[in-house]
């Protein structure tokens, strides 16, 4: 679906009109600049963008975008349109999650200066066993990993820019939350520990699967709450698999840190 589609469905078909003149009569409007949600795909991202759509003052549109590969023209429409959204459900900021946008961080900072970006990271052995259950295709998964990262990497110092590792959001939820809410200068609600006591934290696979589109990918995530998926890897990857993995990002890995040698 092209972002045209996904505006018409989501924002324009509920908008408000009265909700929307009222919030701005009583003196809702958009005071501090957006949020955005970038990184590898099946790291964590669709989570924290639920997490954060929680938050009184925060409205996180509900797809993903890819705004930023799109003309000027279109991202000028979508801020619009996602500021117009976020008065009419009385929230004074906006958030958007892409993943891919990783690629995009100098275009998103031309259009937003101010703005503040959480990029996410997660062990690629087990991204990529998640994105191959999806394409299975795991040359492409590690690839993607690779490639994502990377783009990342040159931003990690970059001072509107929060680097979150998956791995510590899911065991140290609220130290983690309460860190992001600083970065983006929000106060911290106790709203935010709901979506983590909705599951107990444990180990179990991920609910997506190569027959699912990726929209109810991103549902079932949300459905099972807080979950601790590190290390499917360990069970999910075969030799053939590990193999291929060690040549094409091993010593990336080792540079991440998720590993000490090639020896696992």
């Amino acid at each position: 679906m092209g972002l045209t589609k996904k505006i018409l469905k989501n924002e324009i078909s509920h908008f408000n009109p009265y909700k929307y003149v009222k919030n701005k009569v009583s003196g809702t409007q958009i005071s501090k600049p957006p949020v955005f949600i970038v990184g590898c795909g099946h790291s964590g991202t669709t989570m924290l963008r639920h997490v954060l759509g929680m938050h009184p003052n925060i409205y996180a549109v509900p797809y993903e975008s890819r705004v930023f590969f799109h003309s000027d023209l279109k991202v000028n429409i979508a801020n619009n349109i996602w500021s117009i959204a976020s008065v009419t459900n009385g929230k004074p900021r906006w958030l958007e999650k892409t993943p891919s946008h990783i690629h995009c961080l100098e275009k998103l900072y031309r259009f937003y200066p101010d703005s503040k970006v959480i990029l996410l990271i997660r062990d690629g052995r087990d991204v990529a066993v998640s994105l191959n259950k999806r394409w299975g295709d795991f040359s492409r998964s590690v690839r993607r990993w690779v490639e994502d990262n990377r783009a990342g990497q040159n931003y990690w110092e970059h001072p509107k820019i929060k680097k979150i590792l998956y791995e510590q959001l899911t065991t140290d939820y609220e130290n983690q939350i309460k860190e992001i809410c600083a970065f983006i200068n929000e106060p911290f609600h106790s709203v935010l520990l709901e979506f983590a006591r909705a599951r107990t934290i444990k180990q179990q696979d991920d609910l997506e699967t190569d027959l699912v589109k990726p929209r109810e990918f991103r549902g079932k995530q949300i459905e099972k709450g807080l979950y601790n998926a590190r290390g499917r890897w360990v069970v999910e990857m075969t030799p053939v698999q590990k193999g291929l993995f060690k040549q094409m990002a091993g010593e990336m890995l080792i540079e991440y840190g998720y590993a000490k040698d090639l020896d696992w």
